[in-house]
């Protein structure tokens, strides 16, 4: 394996880790705002 292969797939890995951890923090509600609304006007 080559040296810049193995840092593309580091750095690949460790932005796709920060990707799977904002999802359901950020994206998810943004996506589907309609059930978040009615649950925080309860």
């Amino acid at each position: 394996m080559t040296p810049n292969l193995r840092t593309a797939l580091i750095f690949g890995g460790f932005i796709s880790l920060i990707g799977a951890a904002f999802y359901p923090i950020y994206f998810r509600p943004l996506m589907r705002l309609e059930d978040y609304l009615t649950e925080s006007d309860l």
